[in-house]
């Protein structure tokens, strides 16, 4: 059929679906990932993201406002399901990939280059956005579920420059700049480098669009007036950060950068970006790039650095494209990798955007010179040469998706994460410290042990400093306090691991040694006090969890074992508060709701029930244990009771008491209960149930009734 569409405009019009094809082939096997690194801190222990509405109660950082309230969508439509972050995370790319490919194709187009790439413009686009989408160097950005704010900003970096071009063009210019300004806008709630965007945006016009500078700003001077006004919405909402509840594990252990020491490792830092766009092999989640010791980086490292700088400052200055490209790639790596101080100065996902400039020069200039040899060669050349320039692009896709996809494998588990940075990085403490906590995740207490002992290795016997050894350290230099910082946290790990094995001793010398070092370690009190809880020493244990609350008041796991205390000695309302305090930090936690739940609807005092609030915690543990729960149901009865509705509470009786193993199977696993916890201390017999019944069938309500209950040594301290 005859559609009047010659065969190049034919195969334009699947480029976008061969993009899209690149992108999903290459991420096909990142849905199985899982979370890793600060993943656990920002999405998966955040009680912000486990609610959607009101919406700005899921905002965790407020220069990042969407990226957060995207994470409570995700969790909204499938939980805290891995699968779901990422397929979240592979489309943001994908719409970033189309829409790159929508901007080059139309700066190509622009009236600036007379008609010279109208043939091959969306050709060279796509070549350049299918590169860019499938290269491995973005797998940071895409398939490590946090750094979506990268992405995000990406995509509304790309759709802000996509409808500011279109201006030029358009018959209703104004329409494309005041949706440029609210893509922006938006754009500046995912992340800092947005705000590149007023200045990128007067460079454009004044290289590409108009005869020169003057007249660019005399034309446009409100429209660059509005661009710049966003800086303020921007550093407005770096009013509202709170450093102490953002608590990323990234910046544990980073501390004391002085400005010209984090510049320094930027002549590093970004050459070596620059490699892995050339040659991705080598590539690590956690480089822990500390401070150089050397001022050698100004001369071979920099070369690279001041050659970009030089070209920016030429081309802006001659008004030339590659100006604004190399002024694109500088100004949004601007933020993280000049004078200001971050805990990595090292993170490939910084290269997201940058890597699009990169290639943009590469895949212009590279077609510009093939364009310029097959014009000096005989016309029979011509179809060779445009054969291996598509040959080039499609082995490069070919093969940098591959790689996109063995990259993928590493995201599959903590562990193999954390191996691979070891392997690449092996003076990396941070990486032991997380392949050790993987370790004891997965009950592996004897493997945690080895890579400890390996990471002793590497580092002083700190266990064996002296008291004024361990007060110098504060003024020592960073790589040396960094080290010991690492050397606690991972001490409290092997500490947990030799507790889990039964070398109780052992346990509590490494857990007194990390307090030697910080005497506020929370981890360390909890751990110490949970020791000498199991020895009977209750009293001491809550002391140390006191300590473990004054070092962090938001501190869960203290709370929990404060509030299991004051239930087991009757003291109600401290009960409740602990229990409200936990809950507080980790809102989905089945065990505690139903605990809160339980206290809030049996106590005996009628100041401490909250009916409503045990109503609401009942039904969000019987959806999480979907009805089959047999405690649930008495605590659903219990609640029906006290609402006088009798019938209903014997309903629930009954479907208790259906749930119920049989007799015998039930006497052996109360005699198999070896410690009184949090779970088997309401361990339900028959007999309770049908002791609910008389009261429910008499119209009486079941409460706790306070017991004698005698206490040896002190009492627990008040909070």
């Amino acid at each position: 059929m005859n559609d009047g569409l010659t065969w190049v405009q034919r195969v334009q019009r699947w480029l976008p679906l061969a993009l899209i094809a690149v992108v999903l082939l290459s991420y096909r096997n990142s849905y199985s990932g899982v979370f890793v690194f600060d993943d656990t801190g920002i999405i998966q222990t955040n009680p912000k993201v486990q609610h959607l509405w009101p919406l700005w109660d899921a905002v965790l950082r407020p220069t990042r406002w969407l990226a957060d309230i995207s994470y409570a969508v995700n969790f909204a439509i499938g939980g805290m399901n891995p699968a779901d972050f990422h397929a979240g995370n592979v489309l943001i790319h994908l719409g970033a990939t189309l829409l790159l490919f929508g901007l080059i194709r139309r700066m190509l187009n622009l009236p600036f280059w007379a008609g010279r790439w109208d043939g091959c413009s969306p050709f060279l686009a796509a070549a350049i956005a299918g590169i860019w989408g499938a290269h491995p160097l973005q797998t940071e950005s895409v398939t490590y579920i946090v750094q979506r704010d990268e992405s995000l900003m990406g995509f509304f970096f790309l759709l802000t420059l996509y409808c500011y071009v279109r201006t030029v063009t358009s018959p209703r210019p104004r329409l494309w700049v005041d949706v440029s300004l609210l893509t922006c806008l938006i754009g500046m709630g995912t992340k800092e480098m947005m705000v590149a965007i007023p200045i990128l945006v007067p460079l454009f016009d004044g290289i590409f669009v108009f005869p020169s500078w003057r007249d660019a700003f005399s034309r446009r001077w409100k429209v660059y007036l509005a661009f710049s006004l966003l800086w303020g919405v921007f550093f407005i909402q770096l009013l509202h950060i709170n450093p102490a509840e953002i608590g990323l594990e990234a910046a544990q252990g980073y501390h004391g950068f002085t400005r010209g020491e984090y510049l320094l490792t930027q002549f590093e830092v970004i050459p070596h970006y620059l490699r892995l766009v050339f040659y991705p092999v080598g590539q690590c989640l956690d480089y822990m790039w500390l401070p150089t010791e050397s001022l050698w980086v100004w001369v071979w490292p920099g070369i690279v650095l001041w050659g970009i700088i030089g070209a920016a400052a030429i081309g802006v200055l001659m008004r030339k494209p590659i100006g604004w490209v190399a002024a694109a790639f500088l100004l949004i790596l601007a933020p993280t990798s000049s004078l200001m101080p971050l805990p990595d100065p090292a993170v490939e996902h910084r290269m997201y955007l940058p890597l699009a400039a990169v290639l943009v020069f590469i895949g212009v200039g590279g077609y510009a010179v093939l364009e310029r040899i097959l014009k000096s060669r005989p016309p029979r050349w011509r179809p060779w040469g445009v054969s291996l320039g598509v040959g080039v692009c499609l082995v490069a896709v070919a093969i940098l998706g591959k790689m996109t996809y063995q990259r993928n494998l590493d995201y599959l588990s903590e562990f193999r994460m954390w191996q691979d940075v070891v392997e690449k990085r092996p003076d990396n403490w941070r990486a032991y410290l997380a392949v050790s906590k993987s370790l004891l995740q997965c009950g592996q207490f004897e493997k945690t042990i080895e890579w400890v002992d390996r990471f002793k290795k590497k580092i002083p016997d700190y266990a064996s400093f002296t008291d004024s050894e361990i007060a110098a350290l504060k003024d020592a230099p960073t790589r040396a306090r960094v080290r010991a910082t690492y050397f606690t946290m991972i001490e409290n790990n092997v500490g947990v691991a030799k507790s889990q094995l039964g070398r109780v001793d052992e346990a509590l010398v490494h857990y007194r040694t990390v307090l030697r070092f910080t005497p506020d370690d929370k981890e360390a009190l909890n751990n110490i006090g949970y020791e000498l809880f199991l020895r009977g020493a209750t009293n001491d244990a809550v002391r140390h969890w006191f300590a473990a609350l004054n070092a962090d008041p938001n501190n869960a796991p203290a709370h929990a074992f404060l509030a299991m205390i004051y239930e087991d000695r009757q003291q109600w309302a401290n009960a409740i508060h602990h229990y409200q305090a936990v809950l507080a930090e980790n809102p989905s936690h089945v065990v505690y709701q139903y605990r809160l739940g339980w206290l809030l609807a049996t106590a005996e005092d009628a100041q401490l029930r909250d009916s409503a609030q045990a109503w609401a915690l009942a039904q969000s543990v019987m959806r999480a244990t979907e009805g089959k729960s047999v405690k649930v149901w008495d605590l659903l009865g219990i609640l029906y009771a006290d609402r006088g509705d009798f019938g209903q509470a014997l309903n629930c009786v009954d479907k208790a008491l259906a749930l119920m193993p049989p007799e015998e199977e039930e006497e052996s696993q109360k005699t198999n209960s070896v410690t009184r916890t949090n779970l088997d201390r309401d361990f339900l017999k028959r007999s309770d149930l049908e002791e609910r019944k008389k009261l429910y069938r008499s119209n009486r309500p079941y409460y706790l009734q306070a017991t004698a209950f005698a206490v040896t040594g002190s009492e627990i301290p008040e909070h």
